[in-house]
């Protein structure tokens, strides 16, 4: 790698996103929480002869351990929060008439397989977890959550019973790799019962 790409290639950064639900500042959230992590593109401005390069073409991939197991549960692409939805409405016809029925879109999810960040200092959610209030469980979530029903119907391979896991966030982009390690604790019934904090 030559002296030039060293200056100017991309940095990022992954940090824990102080919006998750938090019973201190967020008191009632309705019956569905999600938990986040941020990806950070660097604010510093590295220039050489004008050049800055910012992170383009990044993905990124969720792996949680069960720690009381020590087995892995999951380990997918992560869902970039500042996609839309990959969700398109299909005309389908009925006895009473054409309605339209959500279906993924095959091109909105080829389309969010990486993100581009396009300012220093550009912070975008990952999607890691949801909690659904009087529901034991959580779900990793991720695009291929919306393949089966919605947001009330997962694959069984992202329903993580009540317990601990050990969550790593790995971010690629041009030939760079970063990751960060994070607790997520579910301990009962309630989004208060819940936390995502890094480990350190």
């Amino acid at each position: 790698m030559s002296s030039y790409n060293r200056i100017v290639r991309p940095e990022l950064t992954i940090e824990p996103d102080p919006t998750n639900p938090d019973p201190d500042n967020r008191p009632s959230i309705g019956q569905e929480a999600f938990y986040h992590v941020l990806a950070i593109s660097s604010d510093r401005r590295v220039l050489l002869f004008g050049a800055r390069r910012l992170p383009k073409v990044v993905r990124a991939s969720v792996t949680i351990m069960d720690t009381a197991r020590k087995t892995t549960a999951i380990d997918d692409p992560a869902r970039w929060a500042g996609w839309p939805e990959p969700i398109a409405l299909v005309p389908i016809p009925g006895r009473g008439g054409t309605v339209l029925q959500p279906h993924v879109d095959p091109k909105e999810l080829a389309r969010q397989r990486s993100f581009d960040f396009e300012a220093p200092g550009q912070r975008e959610q990952i999607d890691i977890a949801l909690k659904i209030e009087n529901q034991p469980e959580i779900h990793f979530w991720n695009n291929t959550s919306y393949r089966h029903g919605g947001i009330h119907s997962h694959l069984e391979r992202h329903r993580l019973a009540p317990g601990e896991y050990d969550v790593r966030v790995t971010l690629r982009c041009a030939g760079q790799t970063w990751m960060r390690w994070f607790r997520l604790s579910n301990k009962g019934l309630s989004w208060r019962d819940v936390s995502l904090a890094p480990l350190p």
